[in-house]
């Protein structure tokens, strides 16, 4: 019963989060599209430089997100290890 508890808390945290993430994968391609040259003309290298940058950082921001989100539903999902997790 405590694991379905858990769940049920865990289950709107991790929407929001996945919200989240979502926001950040739009900031990133919105920062490649000047570079890419989608529905407009390509920056200059330098302009280039400073999108690829900040997309990157956003990028493995996301990518931390998204494990962190994983980690925490595979110990949801797993009786064992959500038990074994509520004992320490």
């Amino acid at each position: 019963m405590a694991s379905r508890t858990n769940l049920q808390v865990a289950v709107p945290a991790t929407s929001t989060r996945l919200e989240a993430i979502l926001d950040k994968l739009v900031a990133v391609q919105m920062d490649l599209e000047p570079v890419c040259g989608v529905g407009a003309e390509r920056v200059p290298v330098v302009a280039a430089r400073d999108a690829i940058a900040s997309a990157c950082a956003i990028l493995h921001s996301a990518i931390a997100d998204v494990r962190s989100i994983i980690h925490q539903v595979d110990g949801l999902t797993d009786p064992a290890d959500a038990a074994s997790a509520q004992d320490h």
